[in-house]
C-alpha cells in the first residue's frame, strides 16, 4: 500500500490539482513548504493529467534517482559490493518502506513530496561536492551549488543538512585552499541570491500571501 487517503497524501494530490488548474501557490493554495514540489507536481498534472498514477510515476522516478545516488556516493568510499548493499538497503528500508500502519513513509506516494524530492536533491548535492573535493573538477562544484539552491526551495530541515555540509567545506577551504576562497564565497552568494529571487517571484508576487496560505477555496478543500 502506498499513500493514505486520510493523512497528508490527499493534500499533495489536491494541491497539485489546484496549481494545474491555474490557482496561485500561497495566495490561493495553502502550503507550508517551499515551492519546488507543489509547482513540479502541478506541472506534471497539467502535462499528463490529474491522476494519482502521475504522482506515483514521479515517486518511482525519485526512488530510482535516490537509489542511483546512494550507490554512486557509496562507490566514492567503498567497493561495488558494499555500495550495492547500500542501494538495496535504501530500496527495502526507504523506497518501498512500511514503517507504520499509516503507509505514507515511502518514496512512491509519500505523505510529503517535498520531503522525497528534497532528499534526492540533498543526495545529489552531496555527491557532486564529494566529487569536487576528490577530483577537483569545477563542474562538480557548480552542480553541487545548483542542487544546494534547489534544496532551498523544498524544506528548511533539508536545506540545513546540506548547508551545514557546505559550511564545513567552506570553512576548511579558508585554511587549505585560500586561492579559491573568494570563488567559493561568490558561489554561495549566488546560491543565496537565486533562492531569494525565486521566493520573490513565487511568494512575494502574491500580495498578502504567507506560507500557510491566506485562504483556501471551500470547493477544493
Amino acid at each position: 500500500k502506498w499513500g493514505d487517503v486520510l493523512v497528508d497524501c490527499p493534500r499533495e494530490l489536491d494541491t497539485a490539482r489546484q496549481i494545474a488548474e491555474g490557482r496561485a501557490l500561497y495566495s490561493e493554495v495553502m502550503s507550508d513548504a517551499g515551492p519546488l514540489a507543489p509547482l513540479l507536481n502541478g506541472l506534471l498534472f497539467r502535462c499528463f493529467g490529474t491522476h494519482a498514477d502521475v504522482m506515483i510515476g514521479a515517486g518511482l522516478v525519485a526512488a530510482a534517482l535516490m537509489c542511483l545516488l546512494m550507490y554512486r556516493l557509496a562507490r566514492r568510499f567503498v567497493g561495488a559490493g558494499p555500495a550495492t548493499a547500500v542501494a538495496a538497503a535504501f530500496l527495502y528500508l526507504c523506497a518501498f518502506a512500511h514503517l507504520t500502519p499509516n503507509p505514507t513513509f515511502n518514496f512512491v506516494l509519500p505523505y510529503r513530496c517535498t520531503s522525497t524530492y528534497g532528499i534526492v536533491l540533498v543526495a545529489a548535492g552531496l555527491l557532486f561536492l564529494v566529487r569536487y573535493v576528490q577530483d577537483r573538477r569545477k563542474a562538480d562544484l557548480v552542480l553541487s551549488w545548483l542542487f544546494l539552491a534547489l534544496t532551498g526551495l523544498t524544506k528548511p530541515e533539508l536545506l540545513f543538512a546540506i548547508a551545514l555540509t557546505h559550511g564545513v567545506f567552506l570553512a576548511a577551504s579558508l585554511f587549505t585552499d585560500r586561492a579559491n576562497a573568494k570563488v567559493y564565497l561568490c558561489g554561495y552568494a549566488a546560491v543565496a541570491l537565486l533562492v531569494a529571487a525565486v521566493y520573490g517571484v513565487v511568494y512575494g508576487g502574491t500580495p498578502g500571501a504567507n506560507l500557510q496560505g491566506t485562504k483556501t477555496l471551500n470547493a477544493t478543500s
